[in-house]
């Protein structure tokens, strides 16, 4: 960052040693662009809230999220002003606004999202913006469309038109699958001739990013025991629901998409699994589950959902 303030300084001295008409040339050519280049991304920033925006607000999150425009305005500050106000302070300003943090950013945006099978309707233009650090629920009838929505955030599924941005990356175009998240889609599946240990720690080293310590933590925190030698395929439907959190939660993932995440637990196993969730959620992940439960709903969730019939209905908070 330095070097190219530095950068703009030199070129901002030169045309004030030569006092020639350069300087406002250059000026009104790097003006034209930084005008140009801001105008089409005001355009895409409008597109994607898809509401009215206000200008400030949408030049401070566009300039937050585009550094580079940021340098361009310093630079074109630099070689057309000779004001000390300036020289002293848009260093400063500079790093300050750099540092500014959005702690409710949306870290998944669905935009007019349709997946069509055949002739079937699953999912009828979907938008949709979750934020860090919240809850959200989705609840309806079974098809619905729920666990079609949860694939196609993910990228089980490609919809047939629309797109589903996470982190800022296009699913199906900047990347295949969402890499940051954890999920639990419908039944979860393991190899029932090894232990819960064992499937966590060949699910772990598809990605290689945590080690035994992790898995045996994830299990410990979901109520599992990890030396036990017990065959998944000898375990309880709670049992394996259990597991299914851990392999979820293992790799501290930024998002957890749970289908149904309380079922075939007890009520202990229920009252765990709640403590994790809202703990998770301190920590600032987002979390969007699908129940039947109209408990878990009230008692997690900051914001509801309802679908019907592949569409979804505004939110019941």
């Amino acid at each position: 960052m330095d070097k190219i303030i530095q950068s703009f300084a030199i070129m901002r001295n030169t045309f004030q040693e030569e006092r020639s008409n350069k300087r406002v040339i250059m000026g009104f050519l790097l003006g034209t662009a930084l005008f140009g280049y801001w105008l089409n991304l005001f355009i895409q920033y409008v597109r994607d809230t898809g509401e009215p925006v206000n200008i400030l607000e949408a030049f401070i999150a566009i300039a937050h999220h585009n550094k580079n425009m940021l340098f361009l305005i310093v630079g074109w500050i630099l070689i057309i002003s000779d004001a000390p106000f300036v020289k002293g302070n848009t260093y400063l300003l500079l790093c300050r606004s750099s540092r500014k943090q959005w702690s409710m950013e949306d870290i998944i945006r669905v935009e007019n999202v349709t997946k069509k099978f055949g002739t079937d309707t699953a999912l009828e233009n979907i938008s949709v913006n979750f934020k860090k650090g919240k809850i959200y629920g989705i609840i309806g009838r079974n098809g619905s469309g729920k666990t079609v929505l949860f694939k196609t955030i993910i990228g089980f599924l490609k919809p047939t038109s629309g797109r589903v941005l996470i982190e800022g990356k296009e699913i199906g175009k900047e990347t295949d699958f969402a890499e940051n998240i954890g999920m639990i889609i419908e039944t979860p599946g393991f190899l029932n001739g090894f232990s819960g240990y064992k499937n966590l720690e060949y699910l772990a080293s598809i990605r290689r990013i945590i080690g035994k310590k992790e898995i045996r933590d994830s299990m410990v925190r979901v109520g599992l025991e990890p030396d036990n030698k017990k065959k998944v395929g000898k375990y309880s439907l709670g049992m394996r629901q259990r597991l299914g959190i851990a392999q979820a939660i293992m790799e501290n993932p930024a998002i957890l998409i749970l289908d149904e995440p309380m079922n075939g637990l007890d009520k202990q196993g229920v009252e765990d699994v709640r403590e994790i969730l809202l703990s998770l959620k301190e920590e600032g992940k987002t979390i969007i589950l699908a129940s039947h439960n109209k408990e878990d709903i009230e008692i997690l969730c900051d914001e509801v959902f309802e679908m019907d019939r592949g569409k979804l209905i505004t939110s019941t908070r």
